[in-house]
């Protein structure tokens, strides 16, 4: 809903066309540097309460881009979406596991997958709707009603039970310099992969080192992960090995990752491409490339 709209909001708040795709870049960061952090948070204090607490989070960040009055308080904004987004992916998928046996899990992860199919199919058109000068903020608001319902419906309906811990032994479930390692890594990592060519020349000190040394960080996680692993921390491993044993899933795991590639280079950059240089309204070009929405 929001891509559609970056052009005419970046353009009201005093953005670039560069910087508009920071903030696709700054959910995208936050989402991924902090998802297996909500995961072991919800293995110490419960998947209810923080599940509530993203909500929480995401209900903030509608509120600041939806008041934002320049640039950088709407990044501010997508960054704690961000924050937010990355727990509600991993939480949902948490929940369906401890909620359902698992023969039933497909059927419940495929309803899932129809509510994305309808937002990716919706949202944009209604992001192009909304994409003007006097009504884009409504592409936030709308999002309260839906999370005061999510909410409410948390607190009425799910009761889940979960291992009773001392807070000594939920601290204990952290991996603390993995952790650290992860996300300084990816950081610098992902900044590089955002300005090369942009801002910076692709052979450029700018990005060259940086990217460097966000792969050297992200070579040290695996390794401290897979094999430094300290025997007096048996149960804080931020990556366990298991989750590698098996070649199909690894094949799974680099599949999905070549999908978003793909995906969010054609939901960010497309809208740009047909409003700047096609020069269309902003309703038109989500239209024009319906065939994303097919399977």
């Amino acid at each position: 809903m929001l891509s559609v709209a970056l052009p005419v909001i970046s353009a009201e708040l005093g953005g670039s066309s560069a910087e508009a795709f920071w903030a696709g870049t700054l959910y995208l960061l936050a989402c991924t540097v902090l998802m297996l952090f909500w995961g072991t948070l919800s293995d110490a204090f419960g998947r209810r309460l923080i599940i509530l607490v993203v909500l929480l989070v995401f209900a903030l960040r509608t509120i600041i881009c939806g008041v934002a009055t320049d640039w950088t308080t709407m990044l501010a904004g997508r960054t704690v979406q961000g924050t937010g987004g990355g727990g509600i992916l991993v939480l949902t998928t948490m929940l369906i596991t401890d909620l359902a046996p698992l023969r039933e899990r497909g059927r419940f992860y495929a309803l899932v997958g129809c509510i994305w199919a309808v937002e990716s199919a919706s949202g944009p058109i209604i992001g192009g709707g909304l994409a003007k000068k006097d009504t884009w903020r409504w592409i936030f608001w709308i999002n309260l009603p839906i999370i005061a319902i999510s909410f409410a419906g948390i607190v009425i309906f799910l009761r889940l039970s979960r291992k009773s811990r001392n807070l000594k032994e939920k601290l204990r479930l952290f991996d603390y310099p993995g952790s650290l390692v992860f996300i300084v890594a990816t950081i610098v990592f992902l900044m590089p992969v955002t300005w090369g060519g942009t801002q910076y020349p692709w052979f450029g000190w700018q990005t060259l080192v940086p990217l460097i040394l966000g792969l050297v960080g992200l070579v040290i996680f695996a390794i401290y992960e897979l094999k430094l692993r300290s025997p007096r921390l048996p149960q804080a491993r931020l990556v366990s090995k298991s989750v590698f044993a098996n070649r199909s899933v690894c094949i799974g795991y680099g599949s999905s990752a070549v999908h978003g590639m793909i995906l969010y280079s054609f939901v960010y950059y497309m809208p740009e491409f047909f409003q700047a240089i096609k020069l269309y309204n902003p309703i038109i070009p989500e239209s024009r490339p319906c065939p994303k929405l097919s399977p």
